[in-house]
């Protein structure tokens, strides 16, 4: 489950237009981008080539079109039955023994 407090995913990259995303590739000895060599992997790696499939990846490969990234991270929510819980906020964590039970509004 994901509990999300505004009605959309993306956090401030997208509520906040934090934009572009952080350098996410590897550099040589003299600080040079090696753009074929990211330093993530996983979800943000699918996410950039959803975005760049889409044309919402800019050219230099850190800025994006935020309301395709919006698009993105719920359709790969869907697509891996991530439950999302829109416009909640945890108030509260219970623990009985291995069961956590959890508050949200």
């Amino acid at each position: 489950m994901l509990l999300e407090r505004y009605g959309f995913l993306g956090g401030m990259a997208v509520s906040g237009l934090v934009n572009p995303f952080m350098p996410y590739w590897q550099f040589d000895d003299e600080r040079n981008i090696l753009y074929g060599k990211p330093v993530n992997q996983g979800v943000f790696s699918e996410v950039i080539q959803q975005l760049y499939a889409m044309g919402a990846l800019s050219d230099n490969k850190k800025t994006f079109h935020e309301e395709y990234l919006k698009f993105i991270l719920d359709r790969m929510c869907c697509a891996y039955k991530v439950n999302v819980r829109f416009h909640s906020l945890l108030t509260d964590v219970k623990r009985n023994g291995r069961t956590i039970t959890f508050l949200h509004q």
